[in-house]
């Protein structure tokens, strides 16, 4: 079959991808929300949108962290260690990084919606939405974003069991009877309902915010004279610019990996340990390195399109002007 690859080739791009690609990435990524913490922290919680933005920085962190395990428990240094390394990586690191990514993907979907709302209405969301409400519902996101992966836990676990191919007790995955069925709905869930909808929020709320700010630039045209325009105009092209930035960069890393699960639920073969699970992992790898991506570089935006968060980053390096 075309699907089938082999094994070397397997072992290739998952030593790209989680030894090499995935670590740098992570590292970086780590150190740059530590420092997002740090900024909107000083910028002060009376500002809701400082709430999300560090609810989003902590979510990123928390995603990250196990790709950092899974590039050591799939390192080939570490092959003489007696576990499954693709089993175990499924529950320590595969599952606690899907679960923030999708905490991720809701509280960027939330910060679009919020600004969405603040465009369309923007005097009557500000009495609505208080930092006390965004801290409760970043709360309840983070915490349904940890509970619909606990069915998952509840049905496999790690067990020592013999291993005939390698003639010894080895450290892999136990499956409870109808745990694929579980864990099946609970990937579909979690890796296709959940970015599908987190994307389509996000992708509207970008159409709305875009034709908004468009129809508003229309009205200051007429209004106001050209002296003032261009510096209107350039605020809204700047929000454009920002918003759709981070906006590409999610639904980049979200696309492909609902095309895969759609693959996982429609082909039985296409699993961790069906006939093309060397395909399933080759894929899948890639995808984390897409989503590490995502939790990694809005440091970058924020820093290149956000005057305020610029002059707080340099200061905290000490490169701030005296």
């Amino acid at each position: 079959s075309v699907f089938v690859i082999g094994n070397d080739v397997v072992e290739f791009v998952i030593l790209l991808n989680i030894a090499v690609i995935s670590p740098v990435i992570s590292i970086f990524g780590i150190a740059s929300n530590i420092i997002n913490i740090i900024v909107f922290a000083r910028h002060g919680f009376k500002d809701s949108v400082n709430v999300s933005l560090v609810a989003l920085a902590v979510s990123d962190v928390c995603s990250l962290v196990p790709l950092l395990w899974l590039s050591v428990v799939l390192n080939p240094a570490f092959s003489a260690v007696p576990f499954v390394r693709l089993e175990v990586q499924y529950l320590t690191a595969s599952w606690p990084h899907t679960c923030f990514a999708r905490i991720t993907s809701w509280v960027t979907a939330y910060i679009m919606l919020e600004r969405c709302l603040c465009i369309i209405k923007p005097l009557t969301v500000r009495t609505i939405i208080t930092p006390r409400r965004v801290r409760c519902i970043m709360g309840f996101i983070f915490a349904a974003g940890v509970a619909v992966v606990c069915p998952t836990y509840a049905t496999a676990w790690l067990g020592w069991r013999f291993s005939p191919a390698d003639n010894r007790t080895l450290l892999g995955l136990v499956n409870r009877p109808g745990s694929k069925d579980v864990i099946k709905a609970t990937v579909f869930f979690n890796n296709t309902l959940s970015p599908l909808a987190s994307f389509v929020v996000v992708g509207v709320c970008l159409i709305i915010i875009v034709s908004k700010l468009k129809e508003k630039a229309k009205w200051r045209e007429a209004s106001v004279g050209g002296t003032n325009l261009k510096k209107i105009s350039g605020n809204d092209r700047k929000a454009i610019k920002m918003l759709a930035a981070l906006s590409v960069m999610f639904i980049t890393s979200v696309a492909p990996n609902i095309g895969l699960v759609v693959w996982y639920i429609c082909d039985k073969e296409f699993t961790l340990d069906g006939a093309y699970r060397n395909l399933f992992n080759t894929l899948f790898t890639c995808t984390y390195v897409l989503e590490a991506s995502n939790s990694s570089f809005g440091v970058v935006v924020y820093f290149t399109m956000n005057a305020r968060y610029r002059a707080t980053f340099m200061n905290i390096l000490g490169l701030g002007r005296k």
